[in-house]
């Protein structure tokens, strides 16, 4: 039940009395003056105010419902109890001097039930304010609440990048809640690997931070059985002498807890866990485990999708041993490249694909003419021209490949429109197909070929340099040359041991 603002409905009632031109003041149970107006009629009676004020309140003390008190023939006390029976707690006392006589008596007792009335509207009229300031707290914490959760749930697109989701949700908790801090720890048990025994942390670094990173989520958990929300006290891994209660939820996937979500040093009048911090935590650790599960899955599924790539392309070098390793190579230089012009992480990711599957259109290929020693005729490099097509149409219905197509179906363009299948010119040519036919070349220029030994690597970037324009996209091949190329000398290495261990068995 609302309790009653006594304070707040005094000032209202003293204010209307002066209005009126009658003096008041505000006293306790036993008469000391808490507050006194500064009124002729009360400068008049002087310091006799006390005294006459305590003897009123020892005659309204033994009244169910006190009446006004005549401690002289031209002064009356008109009483307003602040509360009821055992609850009175004081008197708001408005001071009316008269003339004295039957009338003037009648005439207060007036003041009195007016007085009495007045209080009541207005209890009702602070009560009904503090009701709609509540409500109002209440409608905010709600759309907070709403606001939060949509922008969390409308981020949960990302499952290729859960760190940035992670982080998002984490700091868009600890913008809608009141805690300084608010952090993540996932545990062993995290169904994605590179995400197992991290923290993702927003607001105020605590100075138990590594101790935190360290432990494990189970331990932040603690006996907690049923799974449910714990309000941590004592633990100085996240309380402190002045913030003694900190909130931890458990994160769940398949009914089993994988990490917690935890909120310590709360700031603010109330430093109490409330029931809105624990709604709010508990919908967002709800949201983070779907998410979870969901990355899971589509970690799974990405992995199996990979599989399937590597087989493709271990089926296409496995047709000529001289292209061992081959798009490994050319997936590893495209996605340089990309990355060196700019594009995005997600986006080097997909021209990385593009360069496994480029040539797997050569499984359409006849192995005589791919592993042919010496030059190709005019029929056997019409089969080799026939394999971006022959690629395109393998890879056509596979869904998750349709944005490499193009690099597929064109890395062989050349800038100046020689190329083909399509004799494209310029920038008519897919930037990824543009990529991948620089990758490719120089793998090629670089690795020993049934007809021809490797060229050394001067050469290579000389020819680089020499056909820009003509057959490279000039752009591209001005920031293909200044690559570093450790890591594909290393992977040449890797496929020329293979070669060597594979022939002399």
């Amino acid at each position: 039940m609302r309790r009653v603002d006594f304070a707040a409905v005094s000032v209202a009632i003293r204010e209307r009395c002066r209005t009126l031109g009658f003096a008041t003041l505000r006293c306790d149970l036993q008469g000391t003056v808490l507050e006194r107006d500064d009124h002729p009629a009360l400068a008049a009676i002087g310091p006799r105010v006390e005294e006459l004020v305590a003897a009123a309140c020892q005659q309204w003390a033994a009244e169910p419902a006190p009446t006004v008190s005549t401690p002289g023939d031209h002064a009356m006390l008109v009483p307003v109890p602040e509360g009821a029976g055992r609850t009175r707690r004081g008197y708001t006392v408005a001071l009316v001097v008269t003339g004295g006589g039957e009338q003037a008596a009648r005439s207060a007792e007036m003041l009195r039930s007016m007085l009495r009335w007045m209080a009541e509207d207005v209890s009702k009229l602070v009560d009904n304010s503090d009701a709609v300031n509540d409500l109002t707290v209440q409608l905010t914490d709600s759309y907070e609440t709403l606001d939060a959760l949509y922008a969390i749930g409308r981020a949960m697109q990302g499952l290729g990048d859960p760190t940035t989701f992670i982080n998002a949700a984490v700091q868009r908790l600890h913008a809608s809640l009141r805690f300084t801090t608010i952090f993540v720890k996932l545990g062993s048990a995290t169904p994605v690997v590179n995400l197992r025994d991290r923290v993702f942390l927003a607001g105020r670094r605590p100075g138990s931070f590594e101790e935190l990173e360290k432990g494990t989520a189970e331990s932040l958990l603690g006996a907690a059985g049923s799974g449910g929300f714990r309000i941590v006290t004592d633990d100085p891994r996240v309380t402190s002498d002045d913030h003694r209660e900190a909130l931890v939820v458990p994160l769940i996937r398949a009914q089993q807890s994988i990490g917690a979500l935890v909120g310590m040093y709360k700031t603010g009048n109330d430093l109490s866990v409330s029931s809105y911090d624990i709604q709010l935590m508990e919908s967002t650790a709800g949201f983070l485990g779907a998410f979870l599960d969901n990355v899971a899955v589509y970690e799974e599924q990405r992995q199996l999708f990979l599989g399937t790539v590597h087989a493709l392309t271990a089926a296409i070098d496995a047709k000529d041993r001289y292209t061992h390793g081959h798009s490994e190579r050319v997936a590893h230089l495209s996605a340089k490249l990309a990355q060196a012009i700019g594009m995005t992480p997600e986006q080097v990711h997909r021209v990385w694909i593009a360069g496994l599957v480029h040539d797997v259109g050569k499984i359409g290929v006849p192995e005589a003419v791919l592993c042919k020693q010496g030059k190709l005729t005019d029929e056997e490099f019409g089969h080799i021209k026939r394999h971006p097509e022959i690629g395109h149409h393998i890879l056509k219905d596979i869904a998750p490949l349709a944005d490499v197509l193009p690099g597929v179906m064109h890395h062989h363009e050349k800038f100046d429109g020689r190329g083909y299948p399509a004799k494209l010119v310029g920038e008519a040519i897919p930037v990824l197909a543009r990529i991948i036919a620089l990758a490719d070349t120089f793998d090629a220029m670089s690795s020993t070929r049934s007809y021809r030994p490797a060229m050394p690597r001067e050469k290579v970037l000389e020819e680089i340099r020499r056909c820009a324009g003509t057959q490279f996209d000039p752009d591209l091949a001005l920031r293909f040359v200044e690559l570093d190329f450790s890591e594909f000398d290393a992977m040449l290495d890797r496929s020329r041991a293979a070669d060597a261990w594979a022939a002399a068995a």
